[in-house]
C-alpha cells in the first residue's frame, strides 16, 4: 500500500483541474494541500477510484501526532 500523495492523485486524474472537478473544488484549493492529500479527500478518492488510490488511516494518525508534537514544542 502506498500513501496517497497529492502528486499521485493529480497523476491519476491527469491534471489538477480534472481532480478539482471530480471533488467539486478549485485547483487553488488543491495547490494548498502539501505533500499528502487531506484525509477527507483521501477517503473519497479511494471510493472514486475503486481502491486504485488508497486511504491509509494510519498515515493520517501519524501525521496528526507529529503535528500535535510540533505544536507542543513551539
Amino acid at each position: 500500500m502506498t500513501n496517497m500523495k497529492t502528486t499521485d492523485a493529480i497523476s491519476h486524474y491527469t491534471t489538477t483541474a480534472a481532480l478539482a472537478a471530480v471533488l467539486d473544488i478549485t485547483s487553488g484549493a488543491i495547490s494548498q494541500w502539501g505533500e499528502f492529500v487531506p484525509e477527507w479527500v483521501a477517503g473519497r478518492l479511494e471510493k472514486e477510484t475503486k481502491g486504485v488510490l488508497v486511504h491509509d488511516i494510519e498515515l493520517y494518525k501519524r501525521l496528526a501526532q507529529v503535528k500535535k508534537e510540533q505544536k507542543q514544542a513551539a
